[in-house]
C-alpha cells in the first residue's frame, strides 16, 4: 500500500465518495494506486489524537487489503468519531467501499 506524495495528491473532487459515521473515503480512477488518509487540526486538535486516528484507518485498511488488491486510490477525511469508533466497524466499512 502506497502513500500519496504531495504533489501526487488529487486536486479535483471525485464523483464517487461514500460516507460513514466516522469519516468519508474518496475513490479516485488513479494508476498506480494509493492511499492518504486527512485529519483537519480543527477536527482533532492534538497531533497525537491525530497520528492515532491515522494509525487506526491505515490498519483498517491492511487488514482489509489482505486478500484483495487495490485497483483504485482512496482517500480518507475523518471525523473525531474515528477515534472512538470500533475497528471492526471501520474494517467492515472500508471492506464495503474497496
Amino acid at each position: 500500500m502506497q502513500r500519496f506524495r504531495r504533489e501526487n495528491f488529487p486536486k479535483k473532487p471525485t464523483k464517487q465518495r461514500h460516507h460513514f459515521s466516522w469519516g468519508a473515503v474518496s475513490v479516485y480512477p488513479l494508476t498506480p494506486p494509493k492511499v492518504a488518509v486527512v485529519v483537519s487540526k480543527k477536527v482533532l486538535k492534538n497531533a497525537t489524537d491525530r497520528n492515532r486516528a491515522r494509525r487506526r484507518v491505515y490498519g483498517a485498511m491492511s487488514d482489509a487489503l489482505k486478500s484483495k488488491a487495490l485497483e483504485k486510490s482512496f482517500v480518507f477525511f475523518l471525523k473525531h468519531e474515528a477515534l472512538t469508533a470500533p475497528v471492526q466497524q471501520l474494517q467492515k466499512d472500508i471492506a464495503s467501499v474497496v
